[in-house]
């Protein structure tokens, strides 16, 4: 009997030690193949890992005899081949979601067009169209005005169209029954919603139809020979949709992070999403030349974006990175949230964007929701659009510092999950891995530097919308000069802090009578005034004349 269970003791220490030191080949594996080990550290813990095994592996099989002892080596010996496997399978689902969210070059991107009509109307679903006249774009979207009218032709169901030359008479005609239905690239749906008299239009209509398509974008990186040792600009592109990051979309965010790594210093500019510039691309996607704000360049693909800025920068963007709204909420949340730090005169009752709870005066902890609403938000802030942006980079912070803390071991595995899908990045994994590498074995004390270009805001026509007026930021030259010359300077090594913006231009803070006075926004509306005119004035950019007093002793201050 007692041979027996001497016996079945050393078959069970034989398995054990197998799986063990499969575990092990499995996890040096991944550690080489992942790649984001320094040399100066991948050789010890490799070394370490092999002689540590080694003797656990002698004392399982030769040292211990008792049988207490035996039990609890194969317990231990266990529960590290289980660790070191668990270990494997992290990495491995690193290098896979690595591999999955880098190297985007001459990718697909999503375009949906869609038939959609009045919501209060009786049409459900595309049949009911069946010999109702349908309005569409003349000039704009051709490609895809084109593409959904053949597959409906596909379905035998028979439209009438009309064409309209511009987005807005599109839109009216539906409004006034001109036309049953319109067909609209959904990237245009928000656009219209900005426009003074349209606000309600996401909700005015309903979509009976969508036609998705897959078209090229070619987004080549501009590569620098070594990441670790050369500097860089990234492009951190925020689409304003909530669907897949693949979407065609507004280019939201836009966001320049000049990367020096031998200085340690991170230089983040911001453009606001309005900014008024003449388009720039290539094979004619889109109207060359024509004025428009750089959020609607999103619309005709990040290429047009990349290619926009740089001429009115004058600078080259080596990498992209983009991301849409969902993924940054879920981001964010799988942090744990993030930090921000609010000065006084920045805090904010409640964001306009989304209804959600705003900010206080001091440190305020944000979820992935009130995240993405601080990003957002704009009409509570005396400079809107300026202040927007530095919300941006001052989130954008908060995230990279959460990212590296050690916290995130806690949440590593919900993070690659969000990852796959959250972002994507025509930088390779090679650069990548080599910049963790980097991170692992410098541990720089990076510097972040920042900047907003500023403009003054005005109403301009804007191509994409077919020349309809909207409210865009028309860039100061001084301060377009002055951001050039912080990123060459840190391109060149130094700190963009010797480049002096002597423009004298200050961060106003947010407009408490605006965000607390309820009651009299609700007065204004009642007189006849929209929300957009309301917004202006606030902005200090629209006269209201007599009523500038009155509106005064309400809380809402003069001009």
């Amino acid at each position: 009997m007692r041979n027996e269970q001497g016996l079945a003791m050393k078959l069970l220490k034989i398995v054990i030690s197998v799986l063990l030191i499969a575990a092990t080949a499995a996890l040096v594996f991944q550690i080489y193949h992942l790649n984001i080990l320094p040399t100066n550290l991948l050789i010890p813990i490799d070394l370490l890992i092999v002689l540590f095994v080694i003797v656990l592996l002698f004392a399982l099989n030769f040292s211990v005899r008792r049988a207490f002892s035996s039990v609890l080596m194969l317990i231990i010996t266990t529960c590290i081949a289980l660790s070191f496997g668990l270990g494997s399978m992290y990495l491995m689902y690193t290098f896979d979601t690595l591999s999955d969210v880098s190297g985007k070059t001459g990718g697909n991107v999503r375009n949906n067009i869609c038939v959609v009509t009045l919501a209060n109307s009786s049409y459900e679903e595309l049949s009911d169209l069946e010999g109702k006249k349908v309005g569409t774009l003349n000039k704009l979207d051709e490609v895809s005005t084109k593409g959904i009218k053949k597959d409906i032709k596909k379905k035998e169901i028979n439209l009438s169209y009309k064409k309209y030359d511009a987005v807005q008479a599109e839109v009216d005609a539906l409004y006034e029954g001109e036309v049953e239905a319109i067909i609209l690239n959904r990237v245009y749906f928000d656009s219209v919603a900005e426009i003074e008299g349209y606000e309600t239009f996401n909700t005015d209509i309903k979509t009976l139809y969508t036609y998705s398509y897959y078209s090229k974008e070619a987004n080549e990186p501009l590569v620098v020979s070594d990441v670790t040792t050369n500097p860089f600009t990234i492009l951190i592109s925020g689409n304003d949709s909530y669907g897949k990051v693949e979407d065609v979309a507004r280019s939201d965010v836009n966001l320049l992070v000049t990367v020096n790594p031998v200085t340690s210093t991170v230089l983040m500019t911001s453009l606001p999403r309005d900014m008024y510039v003449p388009m720039v691309c290539e094979d004619g996607a889109c109207p060359v030349g024509a004025y428009d704000k750089l959020t609607h360049t999103g619309m005709y693909g990040t290429d047009t974006t990349i290619q926009t800025i740089q001429q009115m920068l004058n600078i080259d963007i080596n990498y992209t990175f983009r991301v849409n709204f969902s993924s940054a909420i879920d981001i964010v949340d799988t942090l744990g949230g993030i930090d921000v730090f609010i000065e006084e005169g920045f805090e904010v009752e409640h964001f306009f964007v989304d209804g959600s709870d705003g900010v206080k005066a001091g440190w305020n902890h944000l979820d992935g929701k009130r995240a993405l609403a601080f990003c957002r938000e704009r009409k509570a802030y005396l400079d809107g659009d300026f202040q927007r942006a530095r919300n941006q980079q001052q989130a954008l912070q908060a995230i990279i510092k959460k990212a590296i803390s050690s916290d995130m071991l806690m949440n590593y595995t919900d993070l690659l999950k969000i990852m796959k899908g959250a972002f994507e990045t025509n930088m390779s994994m090679d650069e990548i891995t080599s910049l963790l590498r980097f991170e692992l074995q410098t541990m720089p004390d990076w510097k972040f530097e920042n900047y907003v270009i500023m403009g003054e805001p005005d109403v301009m026509a804007c191509a994409s919308m077919g020349n309809l007026g909207a409210s865009v930021i028309v860039p100061d030259e001084y301060s377009v000069g002055i951001a050039h010359d912080k990123i060459e300077a840190v391109l060149n090594g130094e700190s963009s802090e010797t480049v002096v913006d002597e423009s004298g231009i200050e961060a106003a803070g947010s407009n408490p009578d605006y965000d607390y006075n309820a009651a009299v926004i609700e007065e204004l509306i009642a007189q006849g005034y929209s929300d957009y005119e309301i917004e202006l004035y606030f902005q200090g950019l629209l006269d209201m004349g007599d009523q500038t007093d009155t509106y005064h002793e309400e809380g809402i201050p003069s001009e």
